[in-house]
């Protein structure tokens, strides 16, 4: 009787099936209370008797994806598993028990599975090499088509033994080659494949064995089976169970072919010479050729055969198998020193001319691989089918990119040695006649702007090519112009400088003058990029262009005013490491910027370390010994500089440290400085000092730590809510006795003056994350700074500078110092729009490391931005009512908060509507081609209640007081209720809102002086409603 906790039903299969694939906790619930060895039996009973095919399909593939979960090394169960798939795989009629052939090829890949994952071949070697019979049975009905399917996964089962087991079959290719040459189906291709993979082993073993093949040499002594498995279940025609014997296996006579057909497929023996581990790809076998014999000539003539049915026969084949086969078949002509002739077959000859994109690319692969094949012009045909598709918009940007790597495969060649002409000493080079298609465009991606520009250069090779680009090739990077607004290690960038170092490697005679100007203009424009530039002329290969580059940088340098020389430290410290340069003038203009700037008072710790470098780095140089004179000229300029960072600079450890090299300076001889400051390690002396310095040439990076730390907005109280009605206003205090011409002119005076200068101020809380990060981080930090990154519509953040931060152990969470610093930003809009910043650290560890990292960026939405009416100073302070009669006197009952803003009402009323005209009328100073206000309407389909809630809790600082409006006969109109709303949007924009609140929707009259704010007013809603 069968476990009721077992799945019957069609859908409770399923059901377990999907549970026990979907994770390891899903597969323990739906097997509580089922063992392995019940669930086993239950599967191959339904595998043997389920007549719903996809249902036993399904139960093959769990058998197949979970092996070593079912079989745990148990020969019975694999033996049981064994038995029960050869009987279904080997069943004479393929309806009987309902077993299609399409079940068949998964019980034959999942039987391959088995047997491979369980290493039958060393534990039941008979089982293994039944199997393979069976299966070389099905492969030798060529031509059958009922059954076409079936062996062409024959074929791949075949297929993955051999390639698990090199020369399995090497005693069978002659079989495997006769039948590849009488199937004329679409099942050609596995054959062909599997071929392909069995020649490829036979002959990599020839290589090794001195270019005798393996077979050969076992033919004339026959493998003997090992003992027969104890399985014994009685099956039809064939089984894995089957007894062999060595003496009724006929000994076939010696041959000379590994295309010999003499040894039988049936009975099947594992051949002595098999390989346990995978071979090598073939391509891989080129490096064999030189060192070894090479093959014998049989072995070459049977290869020359098995590649000429292979091409004869390759419109048989798909795309893609015909790629892998040919791709396979051609390091046969290096190994087998075959004639390249071969692939000049019209079935791959015309490939160069097919509209396939793999056909073409099969087509260049063997050009590049065998130019000889192809003449000169017809080269010239596959690279202008390259140039299309490469510069096709329509085709996919990998195969553009793909066709461009074909394109720098054979533009690196330079010169081809063609078949049917020599080649001259100095030719042109081939891709040169293409030059002006790759040319990139703005609106090229930025790799296929890259690939573009590399082909570019590939036109014009180095001497002794009549070809050298002309300097106007510069104008190409025009296209990757937007680099300027990027960071150093940003793609656009590293691309520029990547193009950069290809011209000057490949052009340095002629590109080296236009290069420099475009650096030079990089360097002065953005000097950000200094880095890059440095690493650009680190990277170039030995040539007198890094020494003209820095030296001329030096002369640039030189005369720059002392207040930019700052930016340019970093290059100022490679320019200083050259011997062959004097850097005696350098160190005087460093001089200069110290004593006429505040370079060294107001510079914080990065700028000081610089100048340390700097002085480091020539305290390195200061004996060379072709210049004898070079240490008495250097000595003044250098112990000045550090005597002066000593006494003035504003961080107290760059002046210790400026202290300490002025001391080893005067105290120590050229020799003896040079051993303590270049050593990674100290010396014994320096032990006692504790010195332990870094190589200065090149300065280790700041090592990178994880997002550790946060910013988290704090809670801060809003400014007090004007109110919304006329309750305790000042009597007289009308909007009709103020002059809106007269108060608009003076509030849009104030707004534009330099007197106002609006802040949005949030407080920040900055700790440690909770829960830490998924790296180890520091427990302490100290001198950490935090910069912020720059926004075009922003002022930019000043960097916050925390000397130490801890993170605070416990469950208890610790607010104060040093576990937490609360900050207030103040955000500086330049134009009312929501900004993302990011935030980058630098910090000292524990261990006295430079560490650098990022945090969370922070963010700013149209909620932070709006703001409350700017109180103007000539109507906002204690001057009397427009009445005359003083506040305190009317309002002597409220506080003085309420009462001044009571006081505004009929202000802020005559505001709203002056403005309501005014910024439709008049262009706003800070927009281009003088844009005026724009207005528009929107529809909230919400009812009464809810928009009564949004106006007085998040819209209500923003209220003005309006009279209710009146009906026909002078009372309350009950149709809507009205409201107004003047937002500020800071620097000196503005939002107005007349708000007419129905009892089942609200319509909202918008104007403002700022259009772009009305892309945000959807989210904003959807958000506070």
């Amino acid at each position: 009787m069968s476990d009721p906790s077992l799945p019957g039903t069609t859908l409770e299969w399923y059901s377990f099936l999907s549970a026990f694939k979907l994770s390891p906790e899903s597969r323990m619930g739906v097997m509580r209370g089922i063992s392995e060895v019940s669930l086993l039996e239950h599967v191959c009973k339904n595998i043997r008797s389920e007549r719903d095919e996809v249902l036993r399909i399904n139960l093959l593939v769990l058998l197949q994806e979970n092996v070593r979960y079912f079989i745990h090394d148990d020969i019975n169960r694999l033996e049981k598993i064994c038995s029960l798939l050869n009987n279904m795989l080997v069943s004479a009629d393929s309806s009987a028990g309902h077993i299609t052939y399409t079940t068949k090829g998964q019980v034959m890949a999942t039987l391959t599975i088995i047997l491979i994952e369980c290493t039958v071949i060393k534990t039941q070697p008979r089982i293994f090499e039944t199997f393979i019979e069976v299966l070389l049975d099905i492969v030798s009905k060529v031509n059958s088509s009922v059954d076409r399917n079936l062996r062409a996964m024959a074929c791949h089962s075949l297929l993955e033994m051999e390639d698990m087991h090199p020369l399995l079959l090497s005693g069978c290719l002659g079989h495997i080659y006769h039948w590849t040459q009488q199937e004329n189906t679409h099942v050609f291709q596995d054959y062909a494949i599997l071929l392909e993979a069995v020649l490829m082993h036979v002959v990599q073993a020839a290589l090794e064995d001195g270019g005798v093949s393996p077979s050969l040499s076992q033919q004339s002594s026959p493998q003997v089976s090992p003992p027969p498995s104890p399985l014994a279940v009685p099956l039809n025609q064939r089984s894995l169970t089957r007894i062999s014997s060595a003496a009724s296996m006929p000994t076939p006579a010696p041959s000379s072919s590994i295309l010999s057909t003499d040894t039988p497929i049936s009975p099947f023996s594992i051949p002595a010479s098999i390989r346990y581990t995978p071979m090598p790809h073939p391509a891989m076998m080129n490096a064999n050729v030189a060192a070894g014999p090479g093959v014998s000539e049989s072995v070459a003539r049977d290869t020359l055969k098995v590649v000429s049915v292979l091409v004869d026969l390759a419109h048989l084949m798909n795309p893609y198998g015909l790629l892998h086969t040919v791709a396979h078949a051609l390091p046969y002509v290096r190994i087998a020193a075959l004639n390249s002739t071969i692939f000049k077959h019209p079935n791959l000859f015309r490939m160069a001319y097919s509209n396939n994109f793999l056909m073409l690319h099969l087509a260049v692969y063997i050009a590049r691989t065998l130019p000889e094949v192809y003449s000169t012009q017809d080269l010239h045909m596959l690279v202008s089918r390259l140039v299309h598709y490469a510069n096709d918009a329509t085709v996919s940007l990998d195969r553009r990119l793909l066709a461009y790597s074909w394109i720098h495969a054979m533009g690196d060649a330079n010169t081809l040695i063609h078949a049917d002409q020599p080649a001259p000493p100095s030719q042109a080079p081939f891709l040169h006649p293409y030059y002006k298609e790759f040319y990139p465009t703005v609106f090229d991606p930025l790799s296929l702007k890259a690939a573009k520009l590399h082909a570019l250069l590939l036109c014009f090779a180095p001497s002794p090519s009549p070809f050298t680009p002309p300097p106007q090739i510069m104008a190409a990077l025009i296209s990757l112009d937007e680099f300027r607004f990027h960071g150093p290690t940003d793609p656009p960038v590293l691309t520029l400088f990547g193009v950069l170092r290809h011209m000057l490697a490949s052009f340095h005679e002629s590109l080296t003058d236009p290069v420099y100007k475009f650096l030079l203009s990089v360097t002065m424009q953005h000097p950000k990029f200094i880095s890059n530039v440095i690493h650009l002329i680190d990277s170039l290969p030995p040539s007198p262009v890094p020494l003209l580059f820095l030296s001329s940088f030096q002369q640039v340098l030189v005369g720059l005013p002392p207040a930019r020389i700052v930016a340019y430290l970093p290059l100022i410290e490679r320019i200083v490491s050259e011997q062959t340069l004097d850097p005696q003038a350098m160190l005087e203009r460093l001089l200069l910027a110290i004593r006429s700037t505040s370079l060294c008072t107001e510079g914080d710790w990065p700028i000081g370390n610089s100048l340390l470098a700097v002085c480091r780095t020539v305290m390195l140089q200061v004996r060379v010994p072709n210049d004898p004179g070079r240490s008495a000229r250097l000595f003044q300029p250098v112990s000045l500089l550090l005597d002066l960072i000593s006494r003035f600079h504003a961080d107290v450890d760059v002046r210790d440290r400026a202290h300490f090299y002025h001391l080893l300076l005067s105290h120590l001889p050229p020799s003896r400085l040079e051993s303590v400051l270049a050593s990674r390690t100290p010396t014994t002396g320096d032990e006692s000092l504790g010195l332990v310095s870094a190589e200065v040439s090149r300065p280790e990076p700041l090592r990178m730590a994880p997002r550790f730390l946060e910013l988290t907005r704090m809670p801060h109280t809003a400014p007090p809510p004007q109110p919304t009605d006329d309750a305790g206003a000042p009597p007289g205090s009308d909007a009709t006795t103020i002059d809106p011409a007269t108060i608009l002119h003076e509030y849009v005076t104030f707004i534009h003056s330099t007197h106002y200068n609006p802040s949005i101020d949030i407080p920040f809380l900055l700790k440690y994350k909770d829960g830490g990060a998924t790296s180890p981080v520091p427990a302490k930090v100290y001198a950490l700074v935090v910069q912020f990154g720059e926004s075009p519509a922003y002022a930019p953040l000043d960097p916050i500078r925390i000397p130490y931060l801890a993170r605070a152990e416990g469950p208890d969470p610790h607010e104060g110092f040093p576990y937490a610093y609360p900050l207030t930003l103040a955000f500086r809009p330049l134009f009312p729009l929501p900004v993302l910043f990011r935030i980058h650290t630098i910090f000292n560890d524990p261990d006295g490391k430079m560490c650098k990292g990022e945090m969370d960026p922070i963010s700013l939405a149209l909620p932070d931005l709006l703001l409350p009416l700017p109180s103007v100073p000539s109507v906002s302070g204690p001057s009397p009512l427009p009445d005359g009669t003083p506040l305190n006197e009317t309002c002597e009952d409220l506080p003085s908060m309420q009462a001044g803003a009571l006081a505004r009402i009929p202000y802020t009323r005559a505001m709203f509507e002056a403005l309501w005209q005014w910024v439709m009328t008049n262009p706003h100073i800070h927009l281009q081609d003088d844009l005026k206000g724009v207005k528009s309407v929107k529809r909230l389909q919400v009812p009464a209640s809810v928009m009564t809630r949004v106006l007085e809790d998040p819209l209500r600082a923003f209220m003005v007081h309006e009279p209710p409006p009146s009906g026909p006969d002078g009372s309350p109109s009950a149709e809507y209720v009205s409201r107004r709303c003047l937002m500020h949007l800071p620097p000196s924009f503005h939002l107005l809102l007349k708000v007419r609140i129905y009892p089942d929707h609200t319509v909202l009259r918008i104007r403002t002086d700022y259009w772009r704010v009305l892309s945000q007013l959807d989210a904003y809603f959807a958000n506070i409603i």
